[in-house]
């Protein structure tokens, strides 16, 4: 019997099969050289002819070009005031006329809003209900459900500045009511509804 030699069996690449072909390689362009280095006499040369077009600052009847501003070197202090998101729920039936109303002033509901309050905010206290603490001492429980509201609501999301929202913030802690109820009663009032 004839033996044959054993020889080890080649394994196929696979990984080299598998692979994805290869993309052709993108040409590079040279980016182009500047032949000669620039004249700093022209430069300077035209930095001060770019000087002699621009107004000095501070001298009567010479402003700067349209759309150019001008630094003087300090900065003003910042005068804005970060506007804020008010959520109010208004019953429908408010929320409906003030929305008529600003239709036939040409203004917001917003502004309208606030000019109710500002301008009753003196007067608020005899319109707001009074919540008295129920007398619960003699009570066997706590009965905590309120009798939901009568109307349904419109829920209405206004910006006002800081000082607006502080104020109106005030009013509701002196007056021991929620936004929503100061503001219905200040449009109540206002609008005569």
């Amino acid at each position: 019997m004839t033996t044959i030699p054993e020889r080890p069996m080649q394994v196929p690449k696979l990984a080299g099969l598998l692979a994805r072909p290869s993309k052709p390689a993108r040409e590079v362009k040279p980016e182009p050289q500047v032949e000669s280095e620039p004249n700093i006499a022209e430069a300077s040369a035209a930095a001060a002819d770019l000087k002699a077009d621009l107004p000095e600052a501070g001298v009567e009847g010479k402003t700067p070009a349209a759309g150019k501003k001008r630094s003087t070197g300090t900065k003003a202090p910042a005068q804005r005031q970060y506007l804020r998101i008010m959520t109010v729920h208004l019953p429908r039936s408010v929320h409906r006329r003030l929305g008529e109303i600003a239709d036939t002033q040409i203004t917001t509901n917003t502004a309208l809003m606030l000019t109710a309050v500002n301008s009753t905010h003196n007067r608020l206290g005899e319109y707001l209900p009074t919540k008295a603490a129920p007398d619960t001492a003699n009570d066997l429980f706590a009965i905590p459900q309120a009798r939901p509201p009568a109307e349904p609501t419109v829920q209405t999301t206004i910006r006002v500045t800081d000082a607006q929202f502080d104020a109106i913030n005030n009013l509701t802690v002196q007056h021991g009511v929620t936004r929503s109820e100061l503001i219905t009663t200040a449009v109540r009032i206002h609008l005569s509804l």
